[in-house]
């Protein structure tokens, strides 16, 4: 039964690349490198080095967020006598994957075909597959099965979309779920549907949130980034930074800094737009306002002419930018975007504001309102409130710092958890 199923996908499959790999390729999600990676042609350099290795631990990872979700536990799991192998199924998870883990092998995630898949395999001989987040690839996981490779989900979830539409199939669901031997899932809400779908009991457990354990700064980078941006803040000033924004908050947030400088002359404003390309229409806002924007690539901090406010113009700088802050604010949170990820400046124990409109993110912002490591903000005028109370009261940022503290403490447990699973099947 289960070749007949497998059989009838494939075919199915066939027919949606035959639809759809055209538009694939011209709206540039896959680069002609990749198409050849995804039909299992890889470069001599890959071919090479699985060709001197024994058994490898296949880690897939679909885009950016699930990349860097792993980030950390493949440093803590210390893999020495594995060859690690990491595919992503996106372009960017791609360009990161191969920044982040440099002297790992890193590819596109093959299509689902018998013929490209058995290549794959006999060439990366895995021992583990490690799903992130949850990934059901049917064909993959019934040849996996076939060459004793166990198949592990970590982080898994099903959405309330993909419940609905896995229930109509459950009967072919609850045969590829028969293939995975473990799935470590983020909530009760995510192992009962597992469980009605068909998975073993035994199988599923609640292991909580790895995002809670993702991020990691590494010594060096931060020494490099105080080294060259510790002058921006001078002594007796406080800074604060609104990271990723959107239009609409950027006017908000300098009408509130306008009103709070009446009270705090020494509050600085750092202000990183989520898209860069929008930085002229932002430093026109500025200008509006009575401001004078300064890009920090441009330096001369200690020579600005008041009253100023920074523009962060550089990529993959927010997140250290956070360090230097006193108080931080969260973009894409006060326009119906679904905000960002507000753990970034909890990780150094800032004191953290955020909008309404989190819904991208509602498993971390439940954990970090349950912990009161946060704080959602409504609207303008309690956006100030709160900001001059935080300013005014050191012991309040303290209490805030400390409690953030325990949603790591959390993260920490949870990635231990992973760790000792994984373990088990190495």
């Amino acid at each position: 039964m289960m070749v007949f199923l497998v059989a009838v996908y494939e075919i199915l499959l066939l027919v949606g690349l035959v639809v759809n790999l055209f538009p694939y390729i011209y709206k540039k999600k896959v680069d002609w490198e990749g198409l050849l990676e995804k039909f299992t042609f890889y470069s001599s350099q890959i071919r090479s080095l699985f060709a001197q290795t024994g058994a490898s631990i296949w880690i897939q990872a679909v885009s950016v967020g699930e990349v860097l979700l792993v980030r950390r536990l493949i440093k803590e799991l210390g893999l020495k006598n594995y060859t690690i192998l990491i595919t992503t199924t996106t372009l960017t998870g791609k360009r990161v994957a191969k920044k982040f883990y440099p002297n790992l092998a890193v590819v596109y995630f093959p299509f689902d075909f018998t013929f490209s898949l058995l290549r794959a395999l006999n060439l990366f001989k895995p021992k583990i597959f490690i799903a992130v987040e949850t990934e059901i690839w049917p064909n993959l996981y019934y040849h996996l099965k076939r060459r004793g490779t166990k198949i592990l989900i970590i982080n898994g979830r099903i959405s309330e979309k993909a419940f609905s539409y896995y229930k109509k199939v459950k009967f072919f669901m609850k045969k590829i779920f028969s293939l995975i031997d473990y799935v470590g899932v983020k909530d009760n809400i995510s192992r009962e549907r597992f469980l009605s779908l068909g998975m073993e009991e035994e199988k599923v457990s609640v292991v909580g949130n790895l995002k809670l354990a993702s991020l990691y700064a590494e010594k060096k980078d931060l020494d490099d980034f105080y080294l060259k941006y510790s002058k921006l803040k001078k002594k007796g000033e406080m800074l604060l930074v609104a990271g990723s924004t959107h239009p609409g908050e950027e006017e908000m947030i300098i009408e509130v800094y306008q009103q709070l400088l009446e009270k705090f002359p020494n509050l600085k404003l750092l202000i990183g737009p989520r898209h860069l390309q929008r930085i002229p229409l932002l430093e026109k806002t500025i200008e509006s306002k009575g401001f004078l924007p300064q890009r920090v690539t441009r330096g001369g901090w200690g020579n600005l002419q008041p009253p100023s406010i920074y523009i962060l113009d550089t990529i993959g700088e927010l997140f250290y930018f956070y360090s230097l802050a006193d108080i931080c604010l969260v973009g894409g949170s006060w326009v119906k975007f679904g905000g960002h990820n507000i753990l970034e400046p909890l990780y150094f124990l800032r004191p953290t504001l955020f909008g309404p409109y989190m819904e991208n993110f509602k498993e971390i912002e439940e954990v970090v309102l349950e912990k009161k490591a946060g704080i959602k903000v409504k609207d303008k005028k309690e956006l100030r409130e709160i900001l001059e109370k935080l300013i005014s009261d050191s012991g309040a940022r303290e209490e805030l710092s400390l409690r953030a503290s325990r949603v790591f403490e959390e993260g920490e447990a949870i990635l231990k958890r992973n760790i000792d699973i994984i373990s088990t099947y190495l």
